[in-house]
């Protein structure tokens, strides 16, 4: 019981700063959701996605503010996806989805094992594969190959590979196989995230 609750209670510790990074909530008709909506639902822009966020940044408590959706959650749809890189085909389990990629390295940094955080989330329609996906899809000698730069074909959009991560620890509160980095959220809501400033009650 003890280990169990000493692996409980070590969940994000390892998120810099994690006394300062905090996930917003939204009480709706008497429930409490631990996502916030976009205002048009399916039909929101970017423009209409970014409301919240650039809400949130006005304040001057807020350091950064981002937001995402992993496909496997009640809100991203928990259906596997379909890849297709070097004439293979592939099953994704579970996509990070966000448009705000530099806020959320911010937030949660990621260690690259392959490219860097600016040229992964300067531009969207990219992606960031984890070490193991590398290993599938590209084998064990992936570090050998030129594998920055490749085209990925997901569901009939094309992406741009621009990283590949170290794995993330198992106590982390959420989990991918890979992060799309695009425009647009494909989702009714996303799970918002803000650091706050030091001191910042």
């Amino acid at each position: 019981m003890g280990l169990y609750l000493q692996h409980e209670w070590s969940y994000d510790q390892h998120v810099p700063q994690h006394q300062r990074v905090f996930r917003l909530m939204n009480n709706y008709r008497v429930q409490t959701y631990s996502n916030m909506p976009f205002p048009d639902y399916f039909d929101s822009n970017r423009a209409a996605q970014f409301a919240l966020m650039e809400h949130l940044k006005g304040f001057p408590e807020v350091e950064t503010a981002a937001h995402f959706v992993p496909s496997q959650s009640a809100i991203g749809g928990n259906s596997p996806f379909y890849a297709s890189v070097d004439q293979k085909q592939f099953i994704i389990e579970n996509i990070l989805f966000t448009n705000t990629g530099t806020d959320f390295q911010a937030i949660f940094p990621q260690q690259f094992l392959a490219g860097s955080p600016e040229g992964a989330f300067s531009k969207y329609n990219t992606i960031t594969i984890g070490k193991s996906m590398a290993e599938e899809w590209f084998g064990k000698d992936w570090p050998q190959q030129n594998v920055i730069g490749k085209l990925v074909s997901i569901e009939d959009e094309v992406f741009e590979l621009t990283g590949v991560l170290e794995r993330m620890p198992g106590n982390t509160h959420f989990a991918f196989d890979l992060i799309v980095h695009q425009d647009k959220i494909p989702s009714w809501g996303a799970y918002t995230y803000l650091k706050l400033q030091e001191n910042t009650n």
